[in-house]
C-alpha cells in the first residue's frame, strides 16, 4: 500500500516560502494605515482650498470690496474676510485678520467640514482639543499665513496664505 502525503522536506520548503513572503509583504499592509491618514490629511487640504474658493466667490457677490466682519454665505459660519476678499476667520468683534495662532484656528474651523481635529501648542482657546486627540497641529508662521502639519509625519504640511487665497503644499 502506497501512501500519499507530503515529505518533510516538502513541508519545509513550503513553510519557508510562506515565511519570505510573509516578511515581504507585512511592512506594506503595515504601512496602509500611515498611508490613509496622508490621504485623509490632503483630503483635507483640497477642503480647505475649495472652501477658500467659494469662500471668495461670496465675498465677490456680496460684498466686492474691502474687508467684511460677519458675511453670512451659507453653509457655514459667518466668516471674515480681509481687503483681498479671503477668508480670516469667524471671531465677533476682531480684527479683520489672521495674525495668531487662534485665527487659524478659527478660519480653518470657520469654513472646512472635517472629522480631522486640530490643536495649537501656543493657543490655549482651541475648543476643548488635547495633543492626544488631534491629528493636525496649527501654527501662525507670519504675514497672514498658517500652516498645518500632521501630527504623526511632521514632513508633511501645507500652508494657507490669507492675502492671496493660496492653499500650498509644503
Amino acid at each position: 500500500m502506497k501512501r500519499q502525503g507530503f515529505t518533510l522536506v516538502e513541508l519545509v520548503i513550503v513553510v519557508v516560502l510562506l515565511a519570505i513572503l510573509a516578511a515581504v509583504a507585512l511592512p506594506r499592509y503595515l504601512n496602509l494605515g500611515d498611508d490613509a491618514e496622508r490621504s485623509r490629511f490632503y483630503a483635507t487640504m483640497a477642503a480647505l482650498e475649495s472652501a477658500v474658493d467659494l469662500s471668495h466667490l461670496c465675498w465677490q457677490l456680496r460684498a466686492g470690496e474691502g474687508a467684511v466682519a460677519d458675511l453670512d454665505c451659507g453653509g457655514f459660519d459667518e466668516v471674515d474676510f480681509n481687503e483681498s476678499g479671503y477668508p480670516v476667520g469667524v471671531l465677533e468683534g476682531g480684527l479683520v485678520s489672521i495674525n495668531n495662532d487662534h485665527d487659524c484656528l478659527l478660519v480653518f474651523d470657520g469654513i472646512v467640514d472635517t472629522d480631522m481635529k486640530l490643536w495649537s501648542p501656543n493657543d490655549g482657546r482651541a475648543p476643548g482639543v488635547s495633543r492626544d486627540e488631534a491629528q493636525i497641529q496649527s501654527d501662525y508662521v507670519g504675514n497672514g499665513r498658517c500652516r498645518f502639519t500632521l501630527l504623526s509625519d511632521s514632513n508633511e504640511q501645507f500652508e494657507y496664505h490669507s492675502n492671496t487665497g493660496q492653499v500650498l503644499a509644503q
